[in-house]
């Protein structure tokens, strides 16, 4: 999804829609797992369908957000706040990485629905 040069940490992310068919409708619930290395750990989805790394090599998921006292913790983080709880945007290129990211999905999305 975004590579560490450009979002501060490898970001990877497992998306999983579900399409529920009914009286000629179709319902698409996204489910969403975003993780982040800041050590470059190769991420990948096992047999188990979960998010593994290469060589066990640390990882975690993603925080969107993350108190001012942690910001060398979660350098990626598209948000931090302060004591009274007041975000500060710190990342605006990984917020419009996320934003062109899913934006693209919903237009994939939408013309394969189209051809169906």
């Amino acid at each position: 999804m975004c590579k560490k040069e450009k979002c501060k940490a490898d970001i990877v992310a497992k998306n999983i829609f579900y399409l529920d068919f009914d009286d000629g409708f179709v319902k698409i619930s996204l489910q969403s797992e975003i993780y982040s290395s800041i050590v470059g750990a190769k991420l990948f989805i096992n047999n188990n369908d979960d998010v593994a790394s290469e060589n066990n090599v640390p990882f975690g998921i993603y925080e969107f957000s993350a108190p001012y006292k942690y910001d060398e913790v979660y350098p990626e983080s598209i948000f931090t706040y302060n004591k009274a709880s007041k975000p500060t945007l710190r990342n605006p290129d990984t917020l419009k990485t996320f934003l062109e990211y899913y934006n693209q999905y919903i237009i994939d999305l939408n013309l394969f629905l189209k051809d169906k």
